[in-house]
């Protein structure tokens, strides 16, 4: 699925950053791809749901399983405190 953007609004984005149109010698596309952009926000979705799940189940594994697979307490604390979008 895409749809035409309109020169107006793509002219607007390029004064507000500063680049003039004529200083622009890529070809802009006359169109966005919805299904790549759709693709992508559910990927980022995907990592987000990922890092907090996986955050969530470094918290409660214990001290003698971190050492098993080598990480310090103080390395999960830190992971896991993290936000799942960083």
């Amino acid at each position: 699925m895409s749809f035409r953007v309109d020169a107006i609004y793509l002219n607007t984005i390029h004064r507000s950053v500063g680049v003039v149109m004529s200083e622009i010698t890529f070809h802009k596309p006359d169109y966005i791809d919805t299904s790549s952009l759709l693709r992508k926000a559910l990927q980022l979705l995907g990592l987000w749901l990922r890092n907090y799940r996986t955050r969530k189940q470094l918290k409660s594994i214990s001290a003698d399983g971190l050492k098993d697979v080598g990480i310090s307490v103080a390395q999960a604390r830190e992971e896991s405190a993290k936000h799942f979008w960083q």
